[in-house]
């Protein structure tokens, strides 16, 4: 499978409680496909959860420039979704990838998700819906990290797409039900091809089927100039990101550096030397975090 290539603009955290607020600047509107007027379902299931992966190209979001950097996921909802909606460990993963499309064999062989390249930009352990989402409105996922894209196709790639991962697990509709309360059912183009959305197994994460929808998103590439701050640009990485219980450097500080953690009110969790290049986190509770190694600033995020 063709490698992926992804970057990625640090910034420091946004209100993890999301609303529907205004439009995105640029829609999804693919060439030939017409928007279905059948429900598409939840996104999200109580047992068992799925991962979505889709599958965006440049030519989906006419007036949207090769490359910025993409600090809103907006989803069109198909209907009402009510305030108190409620996910267990809602996550956003995007990378950018050279894969033209998805293939039946990578569902009909069970293949593994990829992985490889993707950037979490929300994590949320708990997230409630502030606000009621009206049917036709957008649900507005400000993210945590900014997403640097980039859909020009290097030496060797007939493709640059981006790749989106929604994951989440709803709450059950009652005791001992294995569905979810019904809510986020985006409106959706059809599609009669496996090369635009495969679901993935959130036990074995292996590809296990193909969905005929293409979810209707839309971005804002413009900064938000509420909330959006830069940390420092740093030549220091970690991984894996996230993570369940160490964190590894990319390179060896000098003898005797500090680092301390703290969440991303500024509340102080964890201090202590680094050894080996490896940090232990795994005494937090999971949620999004801040590592500081001297000058140096990076995000983190630590899962169940």
């Amino acid at each position: 499978m063709k490698s992926f290539i992804l970057s990625s603009c640090l910034g420091l955290f946004l209100p993890l409680l999301l609303v529907a607020q205004s439009t995105p600047l640029y829609t999804c509107q693919p060439v030939g496909m017409n928007l279905s007027s059948l429900s598409t379902g939840p996104i999200f299931n109580y047992i068992p959860p799925i991962y979505h992966h889709l599958l965006y190209k440049h030519s989906d979001f006419p007036g949207m420039s090769m490359q910025g950097v993409i600090t809103d996921l907006y989803v069109q909802l198909q209907y009402k979704t009510p305030k108190g909606f409620k996910l267990d460990n809602l996550t956003i993963q995007m990378g950018m990838t050279s894969l033209c499309g998805f293939t039946m064999s990578m569902y009909m062989q069970n293949l593994p998700m990829i992985t490889t390249g993707m950037d979490t930009v929300f994590y949320d352990s708990s997230y409630i819906l502030a606000d009621s989402i009206p049917a036709g409105a957008w649900w507005r996922i400000p993210l945590q990290q900014p997403f640097s894209y980039n859909f020009t196709t290097g030496s060797g790639d007939s493709c640059k797409n981006l790749l989106l991962e929604i994951y989440g697990r709803g709450v059950p509709a009652f005791d001992g039900a294995p569905i979810a309360v019904l809510g986020m059912m985006p409106n959706s183009y059809f599609i009669n091809s496996p090369e635009r959305h495969l679901y993935a197994d959130s036990g074995t994460k292996y590809y296990i089927a193909d969905a005929a929808a293409l979810y209707m998103i839309g971005f804002n590439p413009k900064p938000d100039p509420v909330g959006v701050k830069e940390v420092s640009n740093t030549h220091l990485s970690l991984y894996p990101n996230p993570t369940k219980d160490n964190l590894y450097l990319s390179r060896t500080p000098r003898p005797n550096t500090a680092y301390t953690i703290t969440d991303i009110t500024g509340r102080q969790l964890l201090q202590g030397m680094v050894t080996d290049n490896v940090i232990s986190v795994l005494s937090l509770q999971p949620g999004l975090y801040l590592l500081r190694i001297g000058t140096e600033v990076l995000r983190f995020v630590k899962k169940e």
